[in-house]
């Protein structure tokens, strides 16, 4: 009962506080024009177009820019993979580095990384052979130092097992987890060039 008598006392109110808006909205629209009422008939008609159409832009929009970000995704998926797949690596390094040389520049290559997201270690009784294990590391940042550092150095990927992390059981995207094995190909005789 009581809250009834209190709901009919707020619509009560409410009623007596929008009437003189109501009352001043009503007499604008009287002192209109027959023209004038049909320009705002129209106008009301087309709002809802208007916003709709401004929303679909918007939503066209984008998925452009979505496309353009599939499109690099798409180019640097085959970037890596061409690289994955070489079994040859680039002959275009002529410098000939030693064991604990080669083991800094790539603990080097590795800072954009955090320790928790890049492990280096040597491989046992394989002492020009390094595996980096990766937990969660940016892909962005992986696919950077895929084609780059490996070159750089003349190593070549000998096994590579990366997926997308998982956290909490659900795959993230733009995270890569898993393990690469990497090997030094020391250059031959010919073309070597000690610095």
């Amino acid at each position: 009962m009581k809250a009834t008598s209190s709901l009919a006392l707020l619509r009560q109110q409410l009623h007596q506080r929008l009437r003189p808006l109501l009352h001043s909205v009503h007499m604008q629209w009287q002192r209109q024009t027959p023209r004038e009422r049909l320009r705002a008939r129209i106008l009301l008609w087309c709002l809802p177009f208007l916003v709709l159409g401004y929303m679909a832009f918007q939503q066209w929009q984008l998925l452009q820019q979505q496309h353009q970000q599939l499109r690099v995704a798409r180019h640097e998926f085959t970037q890596l993979q061409e690289l994955l797949g070489q079994p040859a690596p680039s002959t275009s390094v002529t410098v000939q580095y030693t064991q604990e040389e080669l083991h800094n520049a790539l603990q080097n290559s590795l800072q954009t990384f955090s320790t928790q997201q890049a492990v280096l270690s040597a491989m046992p009784n394989q002492p020009t052979t390094w595996q980096l294990r990766l937990q969660q590391a940016p892909a962005s940042d992986t696919l950077v130092w895929l084609l780059h550092t490996p070159a750089a150095l003349n190593l070549s990927i000998v096994a590579t097992e990366l997926s997308r992390a998982r956290v909490e059981g659900r795959e993230q995207a733009g995270v890569l987890s898993g393990i690469i094995t990497l090997q030094y190909n020391a250059p031959t005789s010919e073309g070597v060039s000690q610095s």
